[in-house]
């Protein structure tokens, strides 16, 4: 048989030029022929699994000029940091195939680990992140830890578009210039991964050649796991739990309490005739609330049906009366005169919370509406400890670095284990005290099965 060429086309696509081949047909998933071209397109990500099928059938090949063939970088980096030894664990694991998701607790020093691989490794490399604070947190630190010359450090996002060897990028930016990145670096690195288990995020993934990959998280989810990511980033790397990192001094112990508020007369009055409504058309259609696709069923009916519409404008109602109680505030009060020394975190679902509570109580606020440059203002004088108490929507619940933060209050949160645990992370850094998490839970409403959803026993994780 004549050679087979392996191309990257002016898309998406990596091309190999061939008649149709039994390996090929049998072992590399997504694959496209194109009778007419006498080719198959495949993702870019299958580069590697392509090689090594022709390589191991002893099938003649040649690679087009389009694909590169070295990524080593310019300078060889030193990490100039310790590693503690699970994170000395958790790298050797990765580099025995140079791929995987490395899952540690929020707060162990994921991104130190992140930084280590491609000090070892030595590749052009693109750190993937979901926020711009994550963007400029990683650059920080790379500045402060790794031996690269500023010049080699690039930036893909908050308006910048600046590919070097080593660049930060936003998943939205990378997704945006996808066709620009695929044949640019030779390591992955994807901050807070299970963002990648998203149909348009995975592209990102499965767009660029690169081989060595390296997932990021401390709260993965099994389902998305096992059909998006780990084919994308490799297997699952474990080395460390919250309650073992507590016991070795790594992390900080936690004190727990739940407040429950009586919710304000009105409130509640209003309050129970939302939910009465929303649970009469429940009833009255025989959708039974067990799982996230018994909500989609109603959401579908709202198009069709005006009741349905009523129905689901009086659970938002509900919802925001007893997840945004004004009662709240009267019991955040004595809270932040119990801890007028400590450096607190308030977390809120809603936009109009947190500004309420930024203006009663003369708090700096930080949500999706927060300019880059103010946030960033904000979180450095955290920081350092010019002001001791922010207030903050959902945008600070990922991958926020802050080792002083001892108190986190909850006024609001969803169901999800995930988005308690990276609010609990940003208080349980290593610290002389304990750290203290507060839930504040309006009594007699359907926050009460909320908040038990969602808080997790960390001495079992």
């Amino acid at each position: 048989m004549s050679s087979i060429k392996i191309k990257l086309d002016r898309g998406y696509d990596l091309i190999v030029e061939t008649e149709r081949l039994d390996s090929i047909e049998r072992s590399i998933p997504e694959k496209k022929y194109r009778v007419e071209e006498k080719s198959y397109h495949l993702p870019p990500y299958l580069y590697e699994t392509l090689i090594e099928l022709l390589d191991n059938e002893k099938i003649d090949y040649s690679i087009d000029k389009s694909i590169p063939t070295d990524f080593s970088l310019k300078e060889k980096l030193v990490l100039s940091t310790t590693l503690r030894p699970y994170q000395e664990e958790a790298l050797n694991t990765w580099f025995v195939k140079k791929k995987g998701i490395i899952i540690l607790p929020t707060g162990s020093g994921k991104t130190i680990v992140g930084l280590a691989i491609i000090a070892k490794l030595n590749l052009k490399t693109i750190i993937l992140v979901p926020t711009i604070n994550l963007l400029y947190q990683w650059q920080e630190v790379i500045k402060s830890v790794l031996s690269l010359n500023p010049a080699n450090l690039g930036q893909l996002g908050d308006g910048v578009s600046n590919l070097q060897e080593i660049t930060v990028s936003t998943y939205d930016s990378a997704r945006l210039k996808i066709k620009q990145l695929r044949q640019e670096f030779g390591l992955i690195i994807a901050d807070e991964c299970h963002h990648l288990a998203a149909p348009t995020t995975s592209l990102i993934a499965k767009g660029m050649i690169a081989s060595a990959r390296a997932g990021l998280t401390a709260t993965p989810r099994e389902d998305d796991l096992g059909k998006e990511l780990i084919p994308l980033l490799g297997p699952l790397i474990r080395t460390t739990s919250i309650a073992l990192l507590q016991d070795k001094g790594f992390m900080a112990e936690l004190e727990h309490e739940v407040i429950t508020v009586e919710p304000l007369a009105d409130e509640w009055e209003e309050y129970q005739k939302a939910e009465k409504t929303y649970r009469n058309y429940l009833a009255k259609h025989n959708i039974a609330m067990t799982s996230p696709k018994d909500f989609e069923r109603l959401i579908f009916r709202v198009n069709r049906d005006p009741e349905a519409k009523k129905a689901l404008d009086a659970h938002r109602r509900a919802r925001v009366l007893s997840f945004g109680s004004k009662a709240k505030l009267l019991a955040l009060k004595p809270l932040l005169e119990l801890h007028s020394e400590d450096r607190v975190i308030i977390f809120s679902e809603f936009t109009n919370v947190v500004n309420e509570v930024s203006q009663t109580f003369l708090i700096p606020a930080i949500t999706h509406e927060t300019s880059s440059s103010e946030r960033n203002a904000i979180l450095s004088a955290f920081h350092s400890g010019e002001i001791t108490k922010i207030v903050a929507g959902k945008v600070l619940d990922e991958g926020w670095d802050c080792p002083d933060a001892r108190v986190g209050i909850i006024l609001s949160g969803t169901r999800q284990q995930r988005q308690y645990i990276q609010r609990l992370g940003r208080i349980l850094r290593p610290k002389v005290k304990n750290a203290i998490l507060y839930q504040i839970i309006t009594k007699g409403s359907r926050e009460i099965s909320v908040a038990k959803d969602r808080t997790v026993d960390i001495t079992k994780s």
